[in-house]
C-alpha cells in the first residue's frame, strides 16, 4: 500500500468548508489538461498512488492513462465507488425506473425496465442488496480496465448507510466479491471508524483496509477523537487517513505528525499546486521514516501488543550517507518484531562504497539508503573511512545476512522468497540453502527476464509473490537496479521485509566462489572476487574513488563529529 496517495476532490469542486473555493476549483479543472497537469506534478514528485471516485470525468482520465502506458507504467489506482451522487442525479433526472434501466438493466426503454421488474427473473424485488452491489461494482470497474488497481474502496456514503442498517453481510459480500473477481483488497471509506470496526469484527473480514478522517480536532469524525484514538490503538486493521488538515484548520506538519503517531499506515491528501504537493509528500515521508527507523520506539497502534525488543541507535554517517552499526541480533530481533506486528513493508539496504559513490550522484539512490530501516555496512572501505572519522562501524554484508536470517528464522517459521539472478540461479540458491537448513521455508522463487517487464508480466510477478505470503523477499537484480525495483514496487508487495542482496544469490547458489575465511576476516573479499571476476575492475574503481574521498572527508571533519 502506498503511504502517500493523492485524492481527487479538488478536481471536481468538492470543498467541505468553502463554496467559493469549490466553485473556483470546479472552474479551473473543467479542462482535462488541467487535471493531467496536476497528476503529472504529483507523479514527477514521486507519488505513485492515486485515489479516484467514479465520477464520470474519471473515465477520461483513465483513457488518458491507457493512451500513455510508458509514462504511467508504475501508477497505482485506488478507486472509490459507487459514486452515489451520480445515481442520485440520475434518479432526479430520469426517475427511479429510468435510473434502474440506465445502470442496472443496461438500456432500452423505461417500459422495458418496468416490464422486466414485473416479469420475474432478474427483478428488483428478488435482487437483494448484495446482487445490486456486485452489479454496480462491476459496472464502475470498467473505466479502470487494464490499469493497475491496488484496492477497491466502498465510498463512505454507502459504507455508512450499510453501517447504519447493520448490514455486515453486505460489507462481507463486497469484500469477497472484490477479492474473488479482481484479486485486490476490498477497502472501506467511512466517517464512523469505531462503529465500522465493531461491525466488521463480527464478520469474516480480516485485517480490513479502512480510510477515514483522522485529525486532532475531530473534523468529520464520528463520534469523537478519543474513540478514534482508542480504535487505532486497539483494533487489528490497516488504517488510512484522509481529511488530516481538517480543510485547512491544522498546519501540515502538525496534522501529519498526529496521524503518523496515531498509527496510520497511509495518508490520502488533496492538493493542486506544485509546492503544496511536493511539500506535503516530503513531510509525510519524513514522518513515516522517523517512525519506521526507531525515532519513536513505541507506536500507538500494535496489532499484537508487542513493542520493538531493543532501541535501535541512530545511524552513523560516512560522507553524510547513513550506515547503521548495530549487532546482528538487534537487526534480526527488529525484523522479528515487525513481522509479528504486521507492519507496513520496510526495506534493508546493503551499503558498500560503490553504493555510496552512486548515492552522491543520484538523489533517488541516496533517498533509498536514507529511507531504509537499516543501512548495513558491506565492505572494508566504509569501515576504514569510518575509522578515519573516529567511528566504529560493524560489517554485516548481504550473503551473511541471508545466512543469519535463515538460521534465526528456522524456529520462527519465516517464509523466504528469492527474486532475481540469472536463469536458474534463484533455484540453485533455494536448493543449496534447503539442503543446508532442511527446516527452512522457501515460499517461492522468481527469475525475471533481463528486460523491462510488460505491465501484465509485472502484475503476474506481483501476484506470484503476494500469493506466496513471504516474510522476507530477497532481491538479487544487481546494484541500482534492485534498489530501484524495490522502491517502485514496495507499495504493491504485501511483504514485511524487502532486501536487495545482489551477489548473495551467486554465492549461495555456488556460481561465485566464497573467499577463504582468512581473506574475509581481513576484509579482502573484493580482491579475491576481482581475481576470479576481472569484469569487476570498473566497479572497484568506483569504490576506490569513493573510499579515498571519504577517508579524507571523515578525517578532516573528525573533530566536529
Amino acid at each position: 500500500m502506498d503511504r502517500v496517495i493523492l485524492g481527487d476532490n479538488q478536481f471536481f469542486g468538492i470543498n467541505h468548508m468553502s463554496e467559493d473555493k469549490a466553485q473556483a476549483q470546479a472552474e479551473r479543472f473543467q479542462n482535462l489538461d488541467a487535471i493531467i497537469d496536476v497528476i503529472d506534478i504529483a507523479y514527477d514528485a514521486g507519488i505513485r498512488g492515486f485515489m479516484f471516485n467514479t465520477h464520470a470525468r474519471v473515465a477520461d482520465i483513465c483513457d488518458y492513462f491507457r493512451s500513455h502506458p510508458t509514462r504511467y507504467a508504475d501508477l497505482r489506482i485506488y478507486p472509490s465507488m459507487p459514486y452515489a451522487y451520480k445515481y442520485a442525479n440520475a434518479v432526479n433526472e430520469s426517475g427511479l425506473i429510468g435510473a434502474l434501466n440506465q445502470f442496472v438493466f443496461g438500456g432500452g426503454s423505461a417500459g422495458d425496465a418496468a416490464s422486466t421488474m414485473v416479469r420475474g427473473g432478474l427483478t428488483v424485488v428478488k435482487r437483494d442488496l448484495m446482487d445490486v452491489m456486485r452489479i454496480l461494482i462491476d459496472l464502475e470497474m470498467k473505466m479502470f480496465r487494464d490499469l493497475n488497481v491496488q484496492a477497491i474502496f466502498l465510498q463512505n456514503i454507502v459504507t455508512d448507510l450499510l453501517l447504519g442498517f447493520k448490514q455486515g453481510d453486505v460489507l462481507s459480500a463486497f469484500n469477497a466479491h472484490v477479492r474473488d473477481r479482481y484479486g485486490v483488497d476490498a477497502a472501506f471509506n467511512t466517517m464512523n471508524l469505531p462503529a465500522l470496526i465493531e461491525l466488521l469484527e463480527k464478520t469474516d473480514v480480516d485485517n480490513p483496509l479502512i480510510c477515514s478522517s483522522v485529525n486532532q480536532i475531530g473534523y468529520l469524525m464520528s463520534p469523537n477523537v478519543a474513540s478514534y484514538e482508542e480504535t487505532l490503538a486497539r483494533a487489528n486493521f490497516r488504517p488510512m487517513a484522509m481529511s488530516i488538515l481538517a480543510s485547512g484548520a491544522i498546519p501540515v506538519k502538525d496534522a501529519v505528525q498526529y496521524v503518523v503517531d496515531a498509527g496510520v499506515e497511509s495518508i490520502v491528501f488533496g492538493a493542486s499546486s506544485r509546492n503544496h504537493i511536493v511539500d506535503t509528500k516530503t513531510i509525510i515521508e519524513s514522518a513515516f521514516h522517523a517512525r519506521d527507523t526507531g525515532g519513536r520506539q513505541q507506536h500507538a497502534r500494535r496489532a499484537s501488543g508487542l513493542t520493538r525488543p531493543v532501541p535501535i541507535a541512530a545511524p552513523l554517517t560516512v560522507m553524510d550517507i547513513p550506515v547503521h552499526s548495530v549487532p546482528k541480533l538487534d537487526v534480526l530481533q527488529y525484523m522479528e518484531a515487525s513481522i509479528k506486528d504486521n507492519h507496513a513493508s520496510q526495506h534493508i539496504c546493503i551499503t558498500n562504497t560503490e553504493s555510496m559513490y552512486h548515492a552522491l550522484r543520484r538523489p533517488d539512490h541516496h533517498r533509498y539508503i536514507s529511507d531504509a530501516a537499516f543501512s548495513l555496512c558491506d565492505g572494508m572501505g566504509i569501515v576504514i573511512a569510518g575509522r578515519a572519522g573516529g567511528k566504529k562501524i560493524r560489517r554485516f554484508n548481504g550473503p551473511v545476512l541471508v545466512e543469519e536470517a535463515t538460521k534465526f528464522g528456522l524456529d520462527r517459521e519465516w517464509r523466504h522468497f528469492f527474486c532475481g539472478g540469472q536463469e536458474g540461479v534463484a533455484e540453485s540458491m533455494r536448493d543449496s540453502l534447503s539442503a543446508k537448513y532442511p527446516k527452512m521455508i522457501i515460499a517461492g522463487v522468481y527469475s525475471p527476464p533481463f528486460r523491462d517487464l510488460t505491465i501484465s508480466e509485472e502484475r503476474e510477478m506481483i501476484e506470484i509473490i503476494n500469493s506466496a505470503k513471504p516474510d522476507i523477499l530477497w532481491v538479487g537484480l544487481g546494484l541500482l537496479k534492485q534498489e530501484a525495483w524495490i522502491t517502485r514496487l514496495k507499495g504493491q508487495l504485501d511483504v514485511p521485509w524487502l532486501i536487495g542482496v545482489g551477489a548473495a544469490f551467486d554465492y549461495h547458489a555456488g556460481t561465485a566462489k566464497w573467499a577463504p575465511t582468512w581473506v574475509q576476516k581481513i576484509g579482502l573479499e573484493w580482491l579475491y572476487r576481482l581475481f576470479n571476476e576481472p569484469r569487476m575492475l570498473k566497479r572497484n574503481a568506483y569504490s576506490f574513488a569513493f573510499m579515498f574521498k571519504a577517508i579524507w572527508h571523515e578525517f578532516r571533519n573528525r573533530k566536529s563529529d
